[in-house]
């Protein structure tokens, strides 16, 4: 980078590195970013949404800060909004699923993004659908 570069610029490269990895893969249906972006794969981490809504959010701010009038501020702060509902939809579909997180405390919670049905890796990785 350039010792002179605005701060405009350095905006704007982000935003594109923000656009062409995030928000190019987010599900138009739950907000939710997906795990793997090739292939027929359609789960979503919780954490990893938290990450992506959490970077989406950030910048939104920075372009606030200057006031931007581009829209991007608008986009930026959508995105993260319908990616945390996303997640918090999920997780109200689920809720008389959390039984079985009781019985096994070594599970991670991945959520499908177009059908919206959790999936509990155990221990032993064998996927169990609920």
């Amino acid at each position: 980078k350039a010792e002179g570069e605005s701060l405009w610029d350095k905006l704007d490269h982000y935003y594109r590195i923000v656009k062409s990895t995030l928000l190019l893969h987010q599900s138009p249906t739950t907000g939710l970013f997906p795990t793997k972006t090739h292939g027929d794969n359609h789960k979503a981490k919780v954490h990893d949404n938290l990450y992506c809504a959490a970077c989406s959010w950030a910048l939104a701010l920075a372009y606030r800060r200057i006031d931007d009038d581009k829209g991007r501020t608008h986009e930026l702060e959508h995105s993260a909004i319908k990616c945390m509902r996303g997640i918090l939809y999920c997780y109200m579909r689920q809720a008389d699923k959390v039984k079985y997180c009781s019985v096994d405390r070594i599970i991670y919670l991945c959520y499908n993004t177009v059908t919206i049905y959790i999936c509990i890796y155990s221990a032993c990785n064998a996927l169990v659908n609920i």
